[in-house]
C-alpha cells in the first residue's frame, strides 16, 4: 500500500473510499473496497466515514469507520468536543437498511465514565 499527504491510497485491486481532514498535514479516514464489491454510495466528514456495498450474492452491507479524536486533541484545535460528537452521531444515524451492518473505529474511550459509581440500596 502506498499514500502521502496529497496522494491517493493505493493497494492492487481494491478502491479506497477516504475522508481527508479539511486542514491540516494529517488525518482522515479511509475503507479499502475489493474491487469485485460495488460501492453504492458513501458519505462523511472527518470524523466518520460510511460506505454502502452492494455484494455479489444481492445483499447489502453498510460499513461505518468512525474516528473520535481524544479530548487533548480536539481541544489542541479549538474544537468542542460536542462538536465531533455530532458530526459522528450524524453519519451513524444516516445508515440505510442493509443486511449486514458494521460499525468500527477508534471512539477514545466516549462511553461510561472513568471512575466506576456504586449505588447504595
Amino acid at each position: 500500500m502506498t499514500g502521502a499527504v496529497g496522494d491517493e491510497l493505493q493497494a492492487e485491486g481494491y478502491t479506497f473510499v477516504e475522508q481527508r481532514r479539511a486542514q491540516g498535514r494529517r488525518g482522515g479516514l479511509a475503507i479499502m473496497v475489493r474491487n469485485s464489491i460495488r460501492i453504492l454510495s458513501h458519505h462523511g466528514n472527518e470524523y466518520a466515514q460510511q460506505v454502502q456495498l452492494g455484494l455479489p450474492d444481492g445483499q447489502r452491507a453498510t460499513i461505518t469507520n468512525v474516528y473520535l479524536p481524544p479530548h487533548t486533541s480536539l481541544n489542541r484545535r479549538h474544537i468542542c468536543n460536542a462538536t465531533a460528537q455530532a458530526a459522528v452521531e450524524k453519519i451513524v444515524t444516516a445508515a440505510k437498511a442493509s443486511n449486514y451492518t458494521i460499525t468500527c473505529g477508534d471512539f477514545n474511550t466516549r462511553c461510561g465514565t472513568r471512575a466506576p459509581r456504586v449505588e447504595h440500596v
